[in-house]
């Protein structure tokens, strides 16, 4: 039996990472966190639609 607890450290951490992250890009630039969040979501989707996943977004 193997364990996943690896991982799901790893996978947190990243997020925690990547919430610091928006938060000072927020702070920085004047923004709500949670419109970061949106622009980068956003800006992401639409790599992958240039580079031709357009399956992987619906």
């Amino acid at each position: 039996m193997t364990s996943n607890f690896g991982i799901g450290m790893n996978s947190d951490l990243e997020i925690s990472e990547g919430a610091l992250v928006i938060q000072e890009y927020g702070r920085i630039i004047g923004c709500p966190m949670a419109t970061v969040a949106k622009a980068l979501v956003l800006y992401h989707r639409f790599q992958r639609l240039v580079r031709g996943h357009e399956a992987d977004l619906v």
